[in-house]
């Protein structure tokens, strides 16, 4: 049965990072009398907020998940209706000791509802989780909701998003014109980009339809590409010749790679795991099936290949 909802005070966890900062400049510019939004960031990272302060309904706290009391996130999160992960970290143990404590901190504060830091592929299809630590700590993290279900949790599925592709050298060489990937190059994975799903994020929650999806998985993507016609977007963007280099062809052949960074740079060693995953080709989204995604005028992924400036820089 549908829940009731009167009041939506909404508190955005990561409220700095590219999704958290896209999903507040739309709830701020569309949704001010739908949502009161409230912000939480490390101190660190207050500034970049300063934009929408006079816009925001709500309040920004300074509190660093990692470091700072549970018992003082416990009594910032008690008169929130929803809490919203945007959070984001290299460090997968990291990640997974910060949304732990976001989760029972919020159970604590008797908060309703929880969407939670997934924003990637469907993890659920891999049983196999070697080298992929990312992906541990997204079942791990779904093995503690699944422990209470006082917390209502809603998870979306985007695939991969194309801008962290583009954000890592090793993978997209802007100076050498270069694609380098493992596996075939004809996988087929799903992308979106920071923007679109953010827009779908900020109607879910402006419309209330958050809360026909309790306890489920919501899938959307913008796109679903191999790493050849990715190779093929990128020469229409660079004009001229691309170069598509397959690093190796076997997943041995990445795990190999994948231990080399492990330790020397987490970095790279985060964005392999993406390459994994493909690599996989186990993860494909069935459908889509919700009746917000439709109604959201979409930038695409295909078109934010245009961050990729005349000089060949990803920004």
């Amino acid at each position: 049965m549908e829940s009731k909802i009167s009041d939506l005070n909404v508190l955005i966890l990561g409220a700095s990072g590219h999704l958290g900062c896209q999903i507040v400049k739309n709830l701020c510019e569309n949704h001010q009398k739908d949502v009161k939004c409230s912000l939480l960031v490390p101190s660190e990272s207050r500034d970049k907020l300063n934009v929408w302060e006079k816009k925001l309904n709500g309040k920004i706290f300074c509190f660093d998940v990692l470091k700072d009391s549970c018992e003082d996130f416990v009594n910032i999160l008690k008169d929130f209706t929803l809490v919203l992960n945007c959070m984001n970290f290299f460090d997968h143990e990291e990640e997974l000791k910060a949304e732990t404590r976001v989760i029972e901190s919020c159970i604590k504060a008797n908060v309703k509802y929880y969407i939670p830091s997934d924003f990637s592929i469907d993890f659920t299809k891999l049983d196999n989780t070697e080298m992929l630590p990312r992906i541990d700590v997204r079942k791990k993290v779904h093995a503690l909701l699944n422990q209470n279900t006082q917390l209502k949790w809603i998870s979306i599925l985007c695939g991969i998003f194309i801008e962290k592709l583009l954000q890592v050298s090793f993978i997209v060489d802007t100076k050498k014109h270069a694609l380098n990937f493992y596996g075939t190059g004809d996988e087929e994975f799903e992308i979106s980009n920071y923007e679109d799903v953010a827009k779908f994020v900020s109607e879910l929650i402006a419309r209330k339809e958050f809360t026909k999806f309790e306890y489920q998985f919501v899938p959307i993507y913008s796109d679903r590409i191999t790493m050849n016609k990715f190779g093929g977007w990128l020469k229409d963007v660079w004009g001229g010749n691309v170069k598509l280099n397959c690093l190796g062809r076997s997943i041995s052949d990445l795990d190999k790679k994948l231990r080399e960074c492990e330790k020397s740079d987490k970095e790279l060693y985060y964005y392999l795991q993406y390459m994994k995953v493909i690599v996989l080709n186990k993860t494909k989204i069935d459908k889509i099936d919700n009746q917000v995604w439709p109604t959201i005028s979409k930038v695409g992924a295909r078109q934010c290949l245009g961050q990729l400036t005349e000089t060949g820089t990803a920004i």
